[in-house]
């Protein structure tokens, strides 16, 4: 089993509209030019009173199109519970538990509900544009979104021209029927739709990359990078480009969704492998916060949260040896923290927690962090065997700042002026219950193995086994 990241840039992306406006095409254009055509589009939803204006219904007979987490919430039906020693059983209270806590929050992120223990809709933007784009039937079908399915197939099947569709003019207005005509936009949902193929890129592996960023009630264009991730709401589709098909649904090789808040300070992170790993990883991971006044300025927090104490004296106010005011974080930090089963002290007060659904080994592993993030602090006796004080959990940027600077300083000046010198560089500090840990010898150097390095596998909470059939692009 491994666990792996991966990195992909998530843009920002808004919704759609019934009014279809057909692009215009003349003559002679370029592929390139053709795969930039696009139409603006805005569709019209009622408001309900669920909360259902995406809905998007599991296994419809006139499309195709799966939903995001479909096959890996359908893989918990009947699941039994795994001993260490190979042995099953009916599903413990705690187990139970944790379970229904992953299905809550996918209905609270996506709105997914289950009946019969098996996916019948999700309400999300997300996945509502995502059937519209893979719509085949008439009375579902976007023109705009496939013309530019039609001209991504096209560059592949020539095979010597980019292709980048970019539509940001994607619009979903939700109406609520019973409020006046002139004020009846109860919600907006701005979308933006890329669809990239580049056959001169080796690194890309002649993948098309379907990206789908989205935002309420603000143009995604109005919003800048940094206020993007903060209100992300986004979701990348990868398709071979060998297997891209121009109408319909196209066999993905990896699904990722990513869902960043920034006022709780919380991201739930979906991301699915049919290709290499095939896993299927629900991430939830809640992060500490700064507290703020009215203008966003960091501030002392109320005294009703829990507060971080700074682990740096450069990051707890006062003056440096320069006399130079230093930046104060003294209870300015609150500390977060999730419970998934109250009473179980490894599923309380933590802040990441991993389903892992390994679809070719039938079998389903949930991990826990009690921290989110964490470093090694700048003077450390023993890398691979830190001790707790020599490592800072959840830094701030100040700390790590701080710890840079330290490193820098101990760094011999002869190294530091020589030409190859990159710098320093922080140690991240994994958590044997949740991340892969780096085998390292005792000089602290990578134990590889083929020329790879190699890791040790995180130790799961809970683990069960999949008493459904997997489907056979998972197998």
């Amino acid at each position: 089993m491994i666990y792996q990241k991966r990195f992909f840039s998530f843009l920002t992306l808004l919704s759609v509209s019934v009014l279809v406006l057909s692009s215009c095409t003349p003559a002679f254009k370029t592929t390139a030019e053709e795969c930039i055509t696009f139409s603006p589009v805005t569709l019209v939803k009622t408001k309900t009173t669920d909360n259902t204006e995406f809905q998007t219904l599991a296994d419809r007979p006139s499309n195709d199109y799966k939903l995001y987490l479909e096959d890996a919430l359908n893989s918990l039906k009947g699941i039994q519970s795994k001993a260490s020693d190979g042995t099953t059983s009916a599903l413990s209270v705690d187990e139970q538990t944790a379970i229904q806590f992953i299905l809550d929050k996918t209905n609270e992120k996506m709105g997914y509900v289950l009946e019969n223990n098996k996916v019948k809709s999700a309400s999300n933007p997300l996945d509502y544009i995502e059937s519209l784009i893979a719509a085949t039937d008439a009375d579902e079908i976007i023109q705009t979104f496939v013309d530019a399915k039609q001209n991504v197939a096209q560059a592949i099947a020539k095979d010597n021209s980019v292709c980048n569709y970019r539509n940001s003019a994607i619009t979903i207005l939700v109406e609520d029927p019973d409020a006046p005509l002139d004020n009846n936009i109860v919600k907006t949902v701005n979308a933006q739709l890329d669809i990239n193929y580049n056959p001169f890129n080796d690194e890309s592996d002649r993948n098309v990359d379907q990206t789908i960023l989205i935002s309420l009630d603000e143009p995604i264009s109005d919003l800048d990078l940094i206020e993007r991730q903060a209100k992300s709401f986004a979701g990348i589709n990868r398709i071979a480009g060998q297997k891209f098909k121009s109408t319909g649904v196209s066999p993905s090789k990896i699904r990722q969704v990513n869902i960043s808040d920034s006022e709780t300070n919380e991201t739930f992170f979906f991301d699915d492998d049919f290709d290499e790993l095939k896993l299927g990883q629900i991430v939830s991971t809640l992060f500490n916060t700064e507290c703020t006044d009215d203008q966003g300025v960091r501030t002392a927090c109320p005294d009703t949260v829990t507060t971080r104490t700074p682990r740096r004296d450069e990051c707890n106010g006062g003056l440096d040896d320069n006399n130079v005011e230093q930046t104060n974080e003294t209870n300015q930090i609150q500390e977060n923290s999730f419970d998934v089963v109250v009473g179980n002290p490894d599923l309380e007060n933590i802040q990441r927690l991993r389903l892992e659904v390994d679809y070719p080994n039938s079998e389903i592993r949930m991990y826990a962090s009690k921290y989110a993030d964490a470093i090694l602090d700048a003077i450390v006796l023993d890398p691979n065997a830190p001790t707790p004080e020599e490592i800072i959990y959840n830094p701030t940027a100040c700390e790590q700042q701080a710890v840079l600077d330290e490193l820098f300083e101990l760094t011999p000046e002869d190294e530091r002026n020589a030409p190859g010198f990159v710098g320093v560089r922080l140690t991240a500090v994994g958590d044997p219950n949740y991340d892969l840990i780096e085998i390292l010898d005792e000089d602290g150097e990578p134990v590889l193995d083929n020329g790879n390095k190699t890791y040790t596998d995180p130790t799961p909470i809970f683990t069960f086994i999949i008493t459904t059939e997997i489907p056979e692009d998972r197998q």
